[in-house]
């Protein structure tokens, strides 16, 4: 990926911005994050989910926050917006379920995320577990997703490190995410896979 698309932009401390944006259907589990947002809010936590997308589950997410969780919901938004709503999140989630496709795919999300210079939740599909363990991604149980991320959230908020987590999210984005890393370990593995061959 790019990473100078993306920026860390200023972050208040109050609330804490969770995000999720993308594809919003119940195969991407994105209907465990108003369970989540309800069990935060239940626990006296101040945080505010910004959700971005389409999708059939558009309008569970406006109806949560016509209800009164703190929920933003938005349809979709052109891509030159979207690091500058990123860059003023605390926290990006990713609440994949237990699908073969989250083995197999890449985690471009994930990588937004991280050059957003945010803390990840995600959950532990193979896609997040292939990143390796980062101090800044937290994976929550695939199995349990609401009361697991609700836990990883909780943890975060409580340990008040998201800055120093963030930046360091940010430097893997940079150093490890970056297109000429990713074509760098691609040709070394070529390389290594003629050699055998010679």
């Amino acid at each position: 990926m790019d990473t100078s698309l993306f920026y860390v932009g200023k972050k208040e401390t109050s609330p804490i911005k969770l995000v999720y944006h993308g594809s919003l259907t119940k195969e991407r589990g994105v209907l465990n994050l108003i369970e989540v947002v309800r069990n935060l809010t239940d626990y006296g936590l101040d945080v505010t989910l910004r959700v971005f997308g389409s999708g059939p589950c558009l309008e569970n997410f406006i109806s949560a926050g016509r209800g009164g969780l703190p929920i933003e919901a938005h349809g979709p938004v052109d891509f030159n917006k979207v690091p500058g709503i990123l860059s003023e999140c605390h926290i990006g989630l990713l609440p994949w379920p237990d699908q073969p496709s989250w083995n197999t795919s890449s985690p471009i999300k994930l990588f937004e995320y991280a050059a957003s210079g945010m803390v990840i939740v995600g959950t532990d599909v193979q896609a997040h577990l292939d990143i390796g363990p980062k101090e800044w991604l937290r994976l929550a149980d695939k199995s349990n997703i609401s009361s697991s991320m609700t836990d990883s959230l909780r943890e975060i908020i409580s340990e008040g490190r998201m800055p120093e987590l963030g930046s360091s999210a940010r430097e893997s984005a940079e150093a490890e995410f970056q297109w000429s890393s990713v074509v760098s370990e691609l040709d070394q593995l070529l390389k290594k896979i003629i050699s055998i061959r010679d």
